[in-house]
């Protein structure tokens, strides 16, 4: 988890912002306006509006709360990997939405020449109240509260009303690859930027409905990086992460589809459909953990599985192991449902098999599950990817065409994870028409695996 809290102290060096403070009383009011800066030179939204029960504090004291009746919950799993998914998309898009506002103000003022990055320090904005709300708002979006210890309100609180120095060096740009038209290029320095250190790229459509976040936040022998795509037309979010520290690596996607108008009947507040994939090594195991549910403010209910290539009974072959789970959730974040169903896993000291499609091949482990969340699926991803079936085990990326990863990680707009039995796909790109190249995630770098996928609107 070190890496995700530097992920954390990377949104907040913003705190030096105060720092580059000068008086502006023409912005000052005896009236506090309860207005949101609209970002107009860059997409309005970075995310679909995420479900409180999704977004509720992460701490282990969360972690491991529990209904009284569902005193026997504590081997869950599904619930805890979707709240650390939204931990890390709290981050990430953060991030990218303070970034994002503070370029638009500049732009809005006309004072942007396009290709010309702009040094950390030589430039400026005047924080209004406006913004300050902006800030409050998407803090709340994912379970803040306004004013609370190292958010950005707190931060930005004293800056109401002045001129700061945003630390953060930019450059626009204009691009016509993969369906985008627009580009963000932000970085510690324009030396940084010039050299491809740490940079984050964010780029969108002419319409300003597609958004795509390119980050890099590795530190030393850490890598953390990934991508964030939000459709407006769609109202479809995807967030695909991978970590390693060199010990353990992780590789994770979360899918988020605002609930259709037939989904939301009988729900509280914001509704979503959720799907999300883990991939992660564990003392020399991989292991996959799959699952899709649907959520709202006040809780929520998913199913899926976790599955690993392990010698289960000793005979010294791999066996397919796979755990299936049903879980639900209040809005306090407490588990208020488990079922889990040993498909073939060690089970109570013992390998067992069973066919989970018998409801009676499942072992309730405390808990009722609300019916009211259930649906017949959970598709939240907009897509389908073909032409991967040849591949072998591994994780893959989606690459615009004849564009190489390593050198332009923007160009990444598909993820692709195969384990045995076991796949899944994902496009987020802006442009799903052609084909796209299929590279291997390596330990360091990517590799062109030399297939060629196709994508199709679900």
């Amino acid at each position: 988890m070190k890496k995700f809290e530097i992920r954390c102290l990377i949104v907040i060096p913003i705190i030096v912002f105060v720092f580059g403070c000068s008086s502006d009383d023409s912005s000052s009011s005896s009236t506090t306006s309860t207005d949101t800066y609209t970002r107009t030179q860059t997409p309005a939204s970075t995310t679909v509006a995420v479900p409180a029960s999704l977004s509720v504090s992460s701490s282990s004291s969360s972690r491991t709360a529990y209904a009284e009746d569902c005193s026997g919950c504590d081997s869950a799993m599904l619930y805890s990997q979707i709240k650390s998914a939204v931990l890390m998309m709290k981050t990430s898009v953060s991030s990218a939405d303070l970034n994002l506002m503070v370029a638009d103000i500049k732009m809005a003022d006309g004072d942007v020449t396009t290709d010309q990055c702009y040094e950390q320090g030589a430039w400026s904005i005047v924080f209004t109240q406006e913004i300050y709300n902006a800030l409050v708002k998407m803090e709340q979006e994912f379970g803040g509260e306004e004013g609370e210890a190292n958010s950005a309100s707190a931060t930005f609180k004293n800056s109401i009303g002045q001129s700061i120095n945003p630390p953060i060096a930019f450059k626009y740009s204009t691009t016509s690859e993969g369906g985008y038209a627009h580009q963000l290029s932000i970085a510690d320095s324009c030396s940084d930027m010039t050299a491809g250190t740490n940079v984050e790229t964010i780029r969108w459509d002419a319409a300003k409905t597609k958004l795509l976040s390119r980050f890099d936040d590795s530190m030393g022998t850490s890598t953390f990086e990934g991508s964030i795509a939000f459709d407006d037309s769609t109202d479809k979010s995807v967030v695909n992460m991978k970590y390693s520290d060199g010990s353990t690596s992780m590789k994770q996607t979360l899918n988020l589809a605002e609930c259709t108008d037939a989904q939301k009947s009988g729900m509280t507040g914001d509704c979503a459909i959720f799907e999300i994939t883990n991939s992660f090594t564990q003392s020399g195991e991989v292991f996959m953990i799959s699952g899709g549910g649907k959520a709202d403010d006040s809780g929520g209910y998913g199913k899926g599985y976790m599955s690993a290539s392990m010698d289960l009974d000793g005979d010294g072959t791999d066996d397919n192991m796979t755990m299936q789970y049903e879980e639900a959730w209040d809005g306090t974040g407490a588990l208020t449902y488990l079922a889990m169903c040993p498909e073939k896993a060690i089970y109570g000291g013992n390998v067992m098999t069973a066919d989970c499609s018998l409801s009676g091949n499942w072992l309730v482990q405390g808990g009722t599950a609300d019916s009211n969340y259930q649906e017949d699926s959970y598709s939240a991803q907009a897509y389908s990817v073909s032409g991967v079936s040849s591949l072998a085990d591994g994780s893959y990326h989606l690459v615009i065409s004849s564009s190489n990863p390593n050198n332009n990680p923007e160009t990444i707009v598909g993820y692709g994870e195969i384990r045995g039995n076991d796949s899944f796909w994902d496009f987020w790109g802006a442009d799903s028409s052609g084909s796209f190249d299929v590279w291997t995630i390596g330990s360091s770098s990517l590799s062109d695996s030399g297939t060629d996928a196709t994508v199709a609107a679900n």
